[in-house]
């Protein structure tokens, strides 16, 4: 999941000044349903950027749909809740 939303985010489109910055962070939930399905994508934590916020919001929208939910996992959905950061902070 994390390498699938990390090659769809296209930082290319986020505001140099906040591609730069060593702090903003982006906070986003989501709910994956049993057969891979992204529901509910929304920003819970802005990073007051709307560039950056917009462009993990996409990543997130273009990794839809998800691998499904493991056969073993007995809910019908799970909730993600997932942080964007700058390139080399994580």
């Amino acid at each position: 999941m994390i390498r699938r939303i990390s090659q769809n985010w296209n930082q290319a489109s986020i505001d140099p000044s906040a591609r730069a910055s060593r702090t903003i962070k982006a906070t986003a939930t989501f709910t994956i349903m049993r057969d891979g399905t992204v529901k509910d994508i929304r920003i819970t934590d802005s990073s007051r950027n709307s560039s950056f916020d917009n462009s993990g919001l996409r990543a997130l929208y273009d990794s839809n749909p998800m691998p499904a939910l493991p056969s073993d996992y007995s809910g019908s959905y799970l909730t993600v809740t997932f942080d964007f950061l700058p390139p080399g902070t994580h």
